[in-house]
Protein backbone atom coordinates (compact mmCIF):
# COMPACT_ATOMS: atom_id res chain seq x y z
CA UNK A 1 0.00 0.00 0.00
CA UNK A 2 3.06 2.14 1.29
CA UNK A 3 4.20 1.64 -2.36
CA UNK A 4 1.16 2.78 -4.34
CA UNK A 5 1.28 6.18 -2.48
CA UNK A 6 5.16 6.83 -3.15
CA UNK A 7 4.30 6.03 -6.91
CA UNK A 8 1.18 7.95 -7.20
CA UNK A 9 3.05 10.94 -5.57
CA UNK A 10 5.83 10.70 -8.10
CA UNK A 11 3.02 11.16 -11.32
CA UNK A 12 1.46 13.65 -9.47
CA UNK A 13 5.17 15.64 -9.47
CA UNK A 14 5.93 14.36 -13.06
CA UNK A 15 2.49 15.89 -14.10
CA UNK A 16 3.17 19.35 -12.64
CA UNK A 17 6.14 19.34 -13.94
CA UNK A 18 4.76 18.91 -17.64
CA UNK A 19 2.16 21.18 -17.08
CA UNK A 20 4.65 23.61 -16.29
CA UNK A 21 7.12 23.00 -19.04
CA UNK A 22 4.21 23.26 -21.15
CA UNK A 23 2.95 26.59 -20.27
CA UNK A 24 6.22 27.87 -19.83
CA UNK A 25 6.98 26.96 -23.81
CA UNK A 26 3.57 28.86 -24.39
CA UNK A 27 4.83 31.58 -22.97
CA UNK A 28 7.73 31.37 -24.82
CA UNK A 29 5.93 31.08 -28.33
CA UNK A 30 3.67 34.28 -27.74
CA UNK A 31 6.64 36.59 -26.53
CA UNK A 32 7.81 35.41 -30.05
CA UNK A 33 4.65 36.73 -31.88
CA UNK A 34 4.42 39.97 -29.82
CA UNK A 35 8.06 40.42 -31.22
CA UNK A 36 7.76 40.61 -34.31
CA UNK A 37 4.31 42.69 -34.29
CA UNK A 38 5.90 45.53 -31.50
CA UNK A 39 8.97 45.75 -33.73
CA UNK A 40 7.15 46.39 -36.91
CA UNK A 41 8.80 44.11 -38.95
CA UNK A 42 6.55 41.88 -41.15
CA UNK A 43 7.50 38.71 -43.16
CA UNK A 44 8.55 40.63 -46.19
CA UNK A 45 10.41 43.48 -44.16
CA UNK A 46 12.66 40.80 -42.64
CA UNK A 47 13.35 39.28 -46.60
CA UNK A 48 14.38 42.95 -47.45
CA UNK A 49 16.77 43.00 -44.79
CA UNK A 50 18.15 39.69 -45.25
CA UNK A 51 18.43 40.58 -49.18
CA UNK A 52 20.13 43.83 -48.49
CA UNK A 53 22.56 41.91 -45.85
CA UNK A 54 22.89 39.41 -48.72
CA UNK A 55 23.83 41.79 -51.19
CA UNK A 56 26.18 44.12 -49.26
CA UNK A 57 28.48 40.50 -48.15
CA UNK A 58 28.69 40.20 -52.11
CA UNK A 59 30.23 43.53 -52.64
CA UNK A 60 32.20 43.28 -49.81
CA UNK A 61 33.57 40.06 -51.45
CA UNK A 62 34.03 41.58 -55.33
CA UNK A 63 35.69 44.56 -53.72
CA UNK A 64 38.17 41.74 -51.63
CA UNK A 65 38.75 39.77 -55.23
CA UNK A 66 39.55 43.29 -57.31
CA UNK A 67 42.44 44.15 -54.61
CA UNK A 68 43.96 40.44 -54.91
CA UNK A 69 44.06 40.92 -58.68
Amino acid sequence: MKMIKVMSKKLVRKALEMIRALAEDEEEEEDDEYDGEEGGEDAEGKEKKKDSEEKDEDAVDEKEEEREN
